[in-house]
């Protein structure tokens, strides 16, 4: 499957998915990543051997079209996953199944700056989704949730490391639904269609199938100290 992903960050949560999709041996998957600056992402792609295009754009229209053009002389996208903080205009999504991962438990504290507003709120819980991109701003159908508890005293630390948890297996797990065609797009991707029952757990729903991302996801789980159960 060809994925297309637009990012702007240190792309520590991708990277982290490349590796586990790497040490699960999960085959015929093809990233095509797009960034609009220099940045971590970048350069992970550059020392791994994956393709990469550099788009310096400010106008989000602009940007969206050349990233559709260059995702599309590519190949035929299976679906875009943005770790992206920019909008996409309607001009990408509407040709592509776009998907986006939110760090909060939509519909609260959509926009920017989601973990820290959770927590200077007071929340219990640290809240992740996987949602379809469309007009609206973190409001497309929602594809998967996380959440997690929090302990007294947790700090901003504690939910930034659980927040990047949740993003990677949100992140594979969206792979994995798409590969796997329990999850169809339809309506110019504003339509979620679920094929068959997809199974779910005490924080994640639905969650991942695959044995062998969990055991990774454990592995994982155990370096970022953060309480995990497949």
């Amino acid at each position: 499957m060809n994925i297309g992903i637009i990012g702007s960050s240190g792309g520590s949560a991708f990277s982290q998915i490349v590796s586990i999709l790497d040490a699960c041996s999960v085959a015929d998957h093809e990233f095509y990543v797009v960034t609009d600056r220099k940045c971590g992402m970048g350069r992970f792609c550059e020392e791994h051997g994956i393709s990469h295009a550099l788009i310096s754009e400010p106008n989000n229209e602009l940007f969206s079209r050349r990233c559709l053009d260059h995702f599309g002389a590519a190949g035929p996208m299976d679906f875009i996953l943005l770790f992206y903080t920019r909008y996409i205009s309607p001009v990408l999504f509407r040709e592509m199944p776009t998907l986006n991962i939110h760090p909060s438990l939509l519909p609260s504290f959509k926009g920017l700056h989601a973990v820290e507003d959770a927590f200077k709120a007071g929340c219990k819980f640290v809240g992740c989704t996987l949602h379809v991109v469309t007009e609206s701003i973190d409001d497309g159908p929602f594809v998967a949730q996380a959440i997690a508890p929090v302990s007294q005293g947790a700090e901003i630390a504690d939910w930034n490391r659980i927040s990047f948890f949740q993003k990677v297996y949100l992140g594979l797990l969206a792979i994995e639904l798409v590969g796997e065609k329990r999850i169809l797009f339809r309506d110019l991707n504003r339509e979620l269609v679920v094929q068959g029952d997809l199974r779910t757990s005490g924080n994640f729903n639905p969650c991942i199938s695959s044995e062998s991302v969990e055991n990774e996801l454990v592995k994982l789980a155990a370096i970022q100290n953060v309480g995990f159960q497949p």
